[in-house]
């Protein structure tokens, strides 16, 4: 099942199509893209994860894009190879215009 049909990313997406339809259209990408069943996450958890960079996102965070680039990268490691490599890449391309200026920062 894909992380779409939580309760939890359904609300939250309506609220960002609200609030920031660009991070909106973000995060389902990456929602899609995911393959779910590749990682170990719960897909409640995976959800929550990918909420709170959006949050981060929305918000302009320093270091958001870096943070999400790093939980990205990690899922196309992990071995079941959740996310593909040009999938990170493009997301990250998305995030950067997204997140501000102190949004690549190291955190």
């Amino acid at each position: 099942m894909s992380i779409l049909y939580t309760a939890t990313y359904s609300s939250r997406l309506h609220t960002f199509r609200q609030n920031s339809p660009e991070v909106a259209e973000l995060i389902e990408q990456i929602a899609v893209a995911i393959k779910h069943e590749r990682q170990p996450l719960k897909p409640e958890s995976l959800v929550n994860v990918l909420i709170a960079h959006a949050d981060a996102l929305v918000m302009q965070l320093p270091s958001c894009v870096a943070r999400l680039d790093n939980w990205l990268k990690v899922l196309a490691a992990y071995e079941g190879k959740a996310l593909e490599d040009h999938e990170v890449s493009a997301f990250v391309k998305a995030a950067t215009r997204l997140g501000g200026p102190s949004g690549l920062q190291a955190g």
